[in-house]
């Protein structure tokens, strides 16, 4: 008797995504088999996504539409788009190359940063910054994976994980002193912190100075679902989505 409080103190209440993971168990291992000898990257991609219906028709539509990532109609070369994740600058590369806008790219890991400011060199439309965008200044520990850095760990990444310093700054007062007005295009795929990121937008209202938001949610993050939901109800009052595969990719566009 005298260890039950012990044990009790150690109990964690199951989030709504650890319950989503333990139903979709099944379903994973069956189509974990299906995928054997698939390419190690693609497996990557569905085990993250836990092989979720909405990951393989997102990847269909990518098959029927290979630019959608980079494909938006309101960019021109007098637009300016923001990388929030740039990662490499694969997306920062597609977008400059196909509109020649404006685009500023942050990365708050060292490791990709160094690519990332290659593309910038290549690329002059395209300003790269050694940090990541989110709600408050601050330095955090970022954990380093294959499929990119981030201050969490994914639980279903599978990886060893390393982690190095990285530096986050408050989106508002980065706006101010890059002098943005509006932002035609603001792409986040920051592994988890896209949650204060957004956040700190609506408090400021900044959001309704952002035409189009192209978002990447990630439901393993505490309380993601819930928060997930806070945030779209917002959006839904300023912006329409015009399409959208939870946990895959989400794009909002500014009400006219």
């Amino acid at each position: 008797m005298t260890d039950t409080p012990r044990r009790l103190r150690s109990f964690r209440r199951p989030t709504e995504y650890d319950v989503r993971r333990l139903l979709g168990t099944p379903r994973k291992l069956l189509m974990r088999r299906k995928e054997r000898g698939n390419d190690p990257l693609a497996i990557a991609y569905l085990e993250a996504g836990r092989y979720r219906r909405d990951v393989y028709r997102f990847i269909a539509r990518r098959i029927d539409e290979p630019d959608i990532l980079y494909t938006f109609d309101n960019l021109t070369e007098d637009s300016l788009a923001v990388d929030v994740g740039a990662f490499e600058g694969r997306w920062s590369k597609n977008v400059s190359a196909r509109y020649g806008c404006r685009i500023d790219a942050f990365e708050l890991s060292p490791e990709f940063f160094g690519v990332m400011a290659e593309v910038a060199e290549e690329y002059p439309g395209v300003r790269s910054h050694e940090y990541g965008l989110g709600g408050r200044d601050e330095i955090v520990r970022v954990s380093q994976t294959n499929m990119g850095s981030s201050v969490f760990i994914n639980p279903v990444s599978g990886e060893d994980v390393g982690w190095i310093d990285g530096q986050i700054r408050d989106v508002a007062e980065v706006w101010s002193e890059l002098g943005w007005d509006r932002v035609d295009v603001m792409k986040m795929n920051i592994e988890g912190g896209e949650y204060d990121l957004l956040d700190r937008l609506i408090e400021t209202g900044l959001h309704t100075r952002v035409d189009c938001l192209f978002i990447q949610f990630h439901e393993w993050i505490p309380d993601a679902y819930a928060r997930r939901r806070r945030i779209r109800r917002r959006l839904q009052e300023t912006h329409d989505e015009v399409w959208g595969y939870p946990w895959v990719w989400e794009k909002w566009i500014r009400k006219a």
